[in-house]
């Protein structure tokens, strides 16, 4: 809103600008052209230079109203053109996502882990399918943006997959508040967070690894972890970088990466629904 009123008062300054400047460089050339003119015309000076100063005016009037309507012009295509980008991203988003979940060490470990249940746990190979089919429906059939409460939903998805895998050596904390459950976030954002810490750390009985994530009162998560890399693991990657690239494309907002004390943590910014301007596909 402050940028909109800066733009808006700065559009009001150049064209009151043109128009005095117009006014003083009329009145400036108005008595040099007198000087060819006045044989020719049958005015005097002070008929003449009003009617000079006029024409120069509507002149620049018409000149300004060209140029802010070009300016406009020019302005709504490079919007059609970063929402058309960020359409394709976002479809490329999405196929990266699935391709990551088809990953065949994903499926692997996941048919292998549903295998050892099949049989032995008839109960908690139900609710493994369950969030197993979960993880990929949202995926599929995930927007532009999303609730924050459905986005923890698919997190907790995801992760009831990887607990089963790691057992008590996993841990995840949630500390949410109630009253952000409803403002918006973009998805797989809080789940690629989750996926990256258990990625790139080292998981073991002697090291288990726990991550939080939580909310604080600036209308933000935080998904934090303690640093254990693995050996030629580096922490974050592209998937951190792309979302901090469409996060600054859809909300003008930036996510903040901490490193610091052994502590890893991203915090990203949540949204407002009402502030929310951004066509869902």
């Amino acid at each position: 809103m402050i940028k909109k009123a800066q733009g808006k008062r700065y559009i009001y300054q150049t064209f009151l600008g043109t128009i005095l400047l117009c006014l003083l460089i009329s009145s400036l050339t108005s008595r040099l052209q007198w000087g060819i003119l006045e044989p020719k015309m049958g005015l005097n000076f002070g008929e003449f230079a009003v009617l000079n100063m006029v024409k120069d005016l509507i002149l620049s009037i018409i000149v300004i109203t060209i140029t802010y309507i070009l300016y406009l012009y020019t302005k709504r295509e490079q919007t059609i053109i970063t929402n058309h980008n960020l359409i394709q991203e976002n479809i490329r988003i999405k196929y990266e996502s699935l391709k990551n979940q088809l990953d065949p060490h994903f499926l692997f470990n996941s048919l292998n882990t549903l295998s050892g249940l099949v049989g032995m746990d008839d109960e908690k190979a139900q609710d493994y399918i369950d969030n197993l089919s979960s993880v990929f429906r949202y995926t599929l059939h995930s927007k532009n943006v999303c609730k924050l409460e459905k986005e923890l939903a698919y997190v907790d998805a995801y992760f009831s997959l990887m607990k089963i895998r790691y057992g008590d050596n996993l841990e995840l904390i949630c500390n949410i508040e109630p009253e952000y459950y409803d403002y918006l976030v973009i998805p797989v954002s809080i789940q690629l967070l989750v996926e990256n810490a258990i990625k790139h750390n080292i998981i073991s009985n002697s090291d288990p690894l726990q991550i939080t994530i939580e909310t604080s009162a600036d209308a933000s998560v935080t998904v934090k972890n303690p640093i254990r890399p693995k050996i030629n693991k580096s922490i974050g990657g592209v998937g951190l970088v792309n979302l901090t690239e469409r996060y600054s494309i859809l909300f003008g907002k930036t996510i903040e990466i901490k490193e610091q004390n052994g502590e890893f943590s991203v915090m990203i910014p949540l949204i407002e629904r009402s502030s929310q301007k951004i066509l869902n596909f």
